[in-house]
């Protein structure tokens, strides 16, 4: 059982992230040190490489750190099991994946209702669940189609769809920025925004990496050489300065 702690969504104190050993090892994160309060919406902008995907996948119990601690909703995450894991990642958190991650053999309607099946949900409900999350990324005409018979923009928003499924506490979303996805992403942050603002969970909070941020008008934090700078902006605080740490 993982020890709860209040305050903040997401907490993370010097954290380090490196793959491989000795002189070839690549540091990923160099003491990296924010947090997050309730309810915002943050995006992590950064070049290729510079950690983005790390950082997330580790707030969100996908990886483990080598050193440092992460706090999320409410939970120290080196306390959790794999079970604890598990049932944090099914529950609580929502994952949107740069690769999407569909199942092929499954239609979109059959993605979205992955998570609600983990859950044991109801059929009726989880059908009522998966319609209206479909509708509100707009694409209440295509639960019967197949992953492979949709666009790209339409693969993203079935993800986005499937990570809302289980209504989380705290939504990820690993962006990738290129051209012409920004549209896609705006659609994605709006669908979002229209879920929390229809009664599901107005608390949530969800991380971004590299939404369109001047559009949306969201803190943001940068990842630069294996840490974190703040904008000063108040939905996302930086909890050392010198978390960033030259190479």
């Amino acid at each position: 059982m993982s020890r709860v702690v209040t305050g903040a969504m997401v907490r993370v104190e010097g954290v380090r992230k490196a793959y491989g050993h000795g002189a070839a090892a690549v540091h990923a994160l160099r003491g990296v040190s924010f947090e997050v309060p309730r309810g915002e919406l943050v995006a992590l902008k950064g070049r290729s490489g510079s950690g983005k995907t790390t950082l997330l996948n580790i707030v969100g119990g996908l990886d483990a750190a080598d050193a440092g601690r992460v706090r999320g909703d409410g939970h120290e995450l080196a306390d959790l099991d794999e079970d604890g894991l598990l049932t944090l990642r099914r529950d609580r958190v929502g994952f949107v994946f740069q690769s999407f991650g569909l199942i092929p053999v499954l239609t979109a309607a059959g993605n979205v209702g992955v998570p609600l099946r983990l859950r044991r949900t109801p059929p009726r409900e989880r059908e009522e669940r998966v319609a209206l999350l479909l509708s509100l990324v707009g694409l209440a005409d295509h639960a019967a189609q197949r992953s492979g018979e949709l666009s790209g923009g339409r693969q993203q928003r079935v993800a986005v769809a499937r990570a809302l499924a289980n209504d989380p506490a705290l939504l990820i979303a690993d962006e990738h920025r290129s051209a012409g996805r920004g549209d896609r992403a705006r659609r994605d942050g709006a669908a979002a925004g229209r879920t929390q603002r229809t009664g599901h969970r107005p608390g949530r909070q969800s991380l971004r990496d590299d939404l369109p941020v001047p559009e949306l008008q969201h803190p943001v934090g940068e990842v630069q050489q294996g840490g974190v700078v703040g904008t000063g902006a108040s939905g996302f605080r930086q909890r050392a300065p010198a978390s960033r740490i030259p190479t």
